[in-house]
């Protein structure tokens, strides 16, 4: 097939557009570099004051897709929705968890301004003392029956009997408030024992080890009054009817949890990077007077936080590494210094422009799209180095310095101008998605290429003229590659193919990871910690969130919930309320609490010792540092009594300190309280306990719990599924998890179709025929398919952080193929690829693989892959550009044919011959 060279009419108005504009940007050359250093500083500080970074993955999605309109109304109903920062305290001894989350809570409480909605225990107390009302039907008849029991045995003592046990029940309180006055003087005396002399030192250790003896041995002979059963019937835990404060402890008490809401104030982009750091400073405090325990953080905002603040920094470390090393693949190529730090001033600038862009078009970075900068580093150098290498070329030559600028703005800008656009083509295509995220970066991203392009002919132009006004070369003969034989093309051509085909086998095997853990950096904190909490505890950072209308409805759904394969528990605040009262149980309720008033004020009386626990493990504390041996055994008597203690219910605490003198169980005797028939309402439960499960609106939550962990795709699909059975409208960070990487995938596949047909009118605008655009577009096919194949023979997915990669190649890839087109159509007879031409597109190439390349130092996964898909693809789109498209066009174009001069294919005035232009006066340099 024989080609005419170029058909200048197609692009002689582009080249002439750009020509003019290089003329008026030679004309005042300093006046032009003047002009763009202002604007550089001027948007620098334009995006430093107005660029703003969000964190939140949820800024990520359109508000209008039907899942983020589920989680809004969700938001809107519970209040700024934010998932819990979640403390966890580990240690082999209980008592140490609870004495460091005792220690933390209230420090965390006090600081309002960075959290809200604090839980780390329930005070359960007001509930016990309406215990009545949550039994059921049958236990309160049992009840009634064994309190007429009691009082019929109580009848039938002898008076002097029953004066005794009245006697004793009175004694009660009197001998734990003395116990608890006692305990504490200790603990005073042996906190000031080291100022003490030696002979009341002594003392204290005598009353000390008096006083534990006395608590861990029995008085001989007495034995507790046996009082009537409590009932046992029923759920008592799930009731929470014998313990005073619940601790969020796991099933083995080696964990301990706080949790608590960061405060976001409206509008704040740094989401809850304030309220982490405080809670770790409050972390350290607490770490250091509780050696003994290891306290981590975790929970969603955390993850997102420590994700986002590593990002940044590694995008920081990137960017230099890309920088510098872009700027040592130019000096490598150019082989001189002053050219290869025009193209990084020039890349400087764009920067700063790109960045005020992206402050006026979108206001804002994503976690997304703070990977533009990288991008542009590794696109936006491209068109520097094309224009450098042709204008190094023709001055190689010894054509003068202003006609070596217009010459070069006039043959490469046209092909400079359809690389830019294809490239921006490809980002602004994402624009079309209905994911937020990719549109932004796709804008973004768009905007800096176009400003880039702009800036190779306003900012090179007048700049080389500064530059090299002095600079003088002796001509030398063109360096042009020597035609190949036909048979060598169609060897290159055929290895080319079979490399390509062994590699692109692989292609289908690549997977898609949705698991969002498996892109964060292996062994940060909240990642570790996120890990030990499901292996050792059967909670979970995620589950999904059901709101039912009222009280009934979450009981129901609970029901339905709890019998799905793919749950593993629901937490709520529903069946922590009694039973609707009906006449038959009110009448009963009132007769169990008349029947207790007729025991006897004086049994009623019975005091809480949870103040003498607290005091005694204060003691303990203070024994512990004592060398003496008995206080040492004692020690160790009292932590054996302490952990026995601390396993016990609420009576059994009283009767261990009280040596069994009351008549009654306190759970029986606070049920006669006259409050004990009251209704059950929110006063009763702590406001961050309530307010998280029941909405101002009265809307009632559900948090339903996955049996395993959802991070990956599997499971995460079957919980989603089932739980969508029993409610539509559930919601949640699983469901959002699950809905966004779909919308990841499908999006990126529509920008890239978007991209494909935007590029393809570009090039069929450019070139006008199918063949040329087609073999234009084989270099981004064969990287894509060749980074497809990589990463299914090397087992790397894809992910939502390198998918990215669609758009990038297409433009990547087709930057090389539209210059080699046009060097192909500059030609006639055989074609042979142009030195130029070739070390345009290496050096183009290896730039993008050095801007690329420098993310796969992060040890975030996710940008080091990011990092290597693009470098392979790169890599691909280079080899193709070079081996297969020159040997292909060779094969297509045979030699022999009558060549054309340039002046025969220009138009008059247009592209005028470089013989006509050495002709010309140079400008003098300003």
């Amino acid at each position: 097939m024989e080609h005419d060279g170029h058909d200048a009419s197609r692009s002689s108005w582009m080249a002439t557009g750009i020509e003019s504009i290089t003329r008026v940007a030679c004309r005042w050359p300093r006046a032009t570099l003047w002009l763009v250093f202002a604007t550089t500083i001027g948007c620098s500080l334009f995006a430093w004051q107005n660029l703003a970074i969000k964190t939140n993955r949820a800024d990520l999605i359109s508000p209008d897709a039907p899942y983020q309109k589920r989680w809004n109304a969700y938001a809107k109903a519970f209040g700024d929705v934010t998932e819990d920062l979640v403390v966890v305290v580990e240690a082999d001894d209980r008592r140490a968890i609870i004495k460091a989350i005792n220690d933390l809570g209230p420090r965390v409480e006090r600081e309002s301004g960075f959290f809200k909605n604090v839980l780390y225990r329930i005070d359960l107390r007001p509930l016990a003392a309406k215990g009545l009302q949550f039994l059921s039907t049958d236990e309160l008849q049992k009840l009634v029956t064994k309190l007429r029991r009691f009082r019929l045995m109580n009848v039938m003592l002898p008076e002097a009997e029953t004066n005794r046990r009245l006697e004793e029940s009175n004694a009660t309180g009197a001998e734990l408030a003395d116990l608890s006055k006692q305990v504490e003087q200790l603990v005073v005396a042996w906190r000031n024992r080291s100022a003490m002399p030696p002979e009341q030192q002594a003392m204290v250790e005598q009353q000390t080890l008096e006083l534990i003896g006395a608590l861990t041995h029995a008085e001989p002979g007495q034995e507790p009054v046996t009082p009537p059963d409590y009932p046992a019937e029923g759920d008592i835990e799930n009731r929470r009817l014998q313990q005073t404060e619940r601790y969020l402890l796991n099933d083995a008490g080696s964990m301990g949890f706080l949790q608590a809401q960061p405060v976001v104030a409206p509008g704040d982009l740094n989401g809850a990077t304030e309220s982490v750091a405080k809670m770790r400073d409050l972390m350290a405090v607490v770490q250091k007077r509780h050696p003994d325990t290891q306290i981590g953080l975790t929970g969603v905002p955390v993850l997102e936080h420590d994700e986002m603040k590593q990002s940044q920094s590694e995008m920081s470390e990137a960017s230099i590494f890309s920088f510098v090393g872009v700027a040592l693949v130019l000096f490598a190529g150019f082989r001189r210094l002053r050219h290869p730090v025009l193209g990084m001033l020039m890349l400087v600038v764009g920067t700063a422009w790109a960045f005020a862009a992206a402050a006026i078009v979108v206001g804002h970075l994503n976690i997304l799209s703070i990977a533009f900068a990288a991008m542009l580093f590794g696109l936006g150098n491209d068109f520097a180095i094309v224009y450098l290498s042709h204008y190094s070329d023709l001055r190689e030559r010894g054509t003068p310095l202003l006609p070596a600028i217009l010459e070069t703005s006039r043959s490469v800008g046209p092909g400079i101008t359809t690389a830019a656009l294809t490239a921006a083509a490809a980002f602004f295509a994402a624009v079309l998605t209905d994911f937020s995220g990719i549109a932004e970066l796709g804008l973004i991203a768009g905007c800096g290429i176009v400003l880039c392009n702009i800036l190779t002919f306003v900012f090179i132009p007048p700049a080389l003229v500064v530059w090299d006004r002095n600079w003088e070369l002796d001509p030398q003969p063109p360096r042009e590659l020597a035609v190949q034989a036909r048979w060598w093309n169609a060897v290159s051509l055929a290895t080319f193919v079979v490399i390509f085909g062994v590699i692109a086998r692989h292609a289908p095997s690549v997977r898609y990871e949705t698991n969002l853990l498996e892109m964060q950096a292996e062994g940060t904190e909240a990642n570790l910690v996120q890990k030990r909490i499901e292996e050792k505890s059967a909670g979970s950072l995620l589950y999904a969130v059901s709101m039912a209308p009222d009280r009934k409805s979450a009981l129901e759904r609970k029901t339905a919930f709890e019998a799905l394969p793919a749950v593993g528990h629901v937490e709520e605040i529903a069946s922590m309320f009694p039973p609707t009262p009906t006449p038959e149980r009110q009448e009963m309720m009132t007769s169990i609490v008349r029947a207790l008033g007729a025991l006897g004020a004086s049994s009623l009386k019975t005091p809480d010792p949870s103040a003498i626990g607290r005091a005694l493990d204060e003691l303990h504390t203070q024994m512990s540092q004592s060398r003496t041996a008995a206080v040492t055994v004692a020690a160790a008597k009292l932590d054996r009594f302490l952990d026995d203690l601390s396993t016990k219910t609420l009576p059994e605490q009283i009767r261990q300190f009280s040596g069994g003198m009351t008549s009654l169980p306190p759970e029986m005797a606070n049920l006669a309280s006259p409050g004990a028939l009251e209704p059950v309402n929110e006063q009763d439960l702590s406001q961050a306990f309530y307010s998280r499960y029941v909405s101002p609106e009265g809307k009632w939550l559900l948090k339903i719990f996955p049996k395993e962990a959802v991070w990956d795709e599997k499971p995460l699909e079957e919980f989603v599924n089932q739980v969508r059975s029993i409610d539509q409208e559930v919601t949640g960070t699983p469901l959002q998890n699950f809905e966004a990487s779909r919308a990841i995938w499908n999006s990126y596949l529509e920008a890239g179709g978007y991209a494909l047909v935007a590029v393809l009118v570009l090039l069929w605008w450019d070139f006008r025929t199918i063949h040329e655009c087609l073999i234009a577009l084989l270099p981004a096919a064969c990287g894509l398919v060749a980074t497809l194949g990589i990463l299914g023979w090397t087992n790397v997915p894809l992910n939502q952080a390198n998918m990215i990669m669609l758009p990038l190649l297409l433009g990547l890839g087709v930057d090389g193929g539209v210059h080699v087109i046009h060097d192909y159509r500059s030609q006639t007879g055989g074609y042979r690829i142009t030195g130029a031409c070739v070390r345009s597109i290496v050096l183009t190439a290896a730039t993008s693989i050095v801007g690329f390349g420098s993310l796969m130092v992060a040890s975030h996964r996710g940008l080091f892959s990011l990092g290597l898909v693009l470098t392979v693809g790169v890599t691909g789109a280079m080899i193709t550009s070079l081996v297969a498209l020159p040997s292909m066009l060779s094969m297509l174009t045979p030699p022999g044919s009558k060549q054309r001069s340039a002046a025969e294919t220009a138009e008059p005035g247009v592209d005028a011959p470089v013989t006509t232009i050495l002709q010309h006066r140079e400008m003098p340099a300003a």
